[in-house]
């Protein structure tokens, strides 16, 4: 899925350009057989695109620490003009790093 919308990640117009630093969230429990996984997943993550020629150069597979509800509610407090403060760095840890 990444790398089908990666030609859309970057300005209009960008479409030779390659894409930096996309952070992935990687949910379910397929994500426990990481290791049987990396392979395929970062050939098919790392290729070009067929059509707009750009890959995914370097991007982060990342795992919630916490249910998504914190950041459900932080959206909605947000739509509702409340200012509600999330450290979403602290509610996720880092499965892969690729950086090509």
């Amino acid at each position: 899925m990444a790398r089908t919308v990666s030609p859309h990640i970057r300005g209009a117009g960008d479409e030779s350009a390659d894409i930096h630093g996309l952070a992935i969230v990687a949910v379910g429990s397929m994500w426990k057989s990481w290791d049987l996984l990396r392979d395929s997943f970062l050939a098919a993550a790392t290729a070009r695109h067929p059509t707009a020629g750009t890959s995914l150069r370097s991007f982060k597979l990342l795992r919630l620490t916490t249910t998504s509800a914190v950041g459900a509610a932080w959206k909605a407090a947000e739509v509702a003009g409340v200012a509600l403060p999330v450290d979403f760095a602290a509610n996720v840890s880092v499965l892969y790093e690729h950086s090509a």
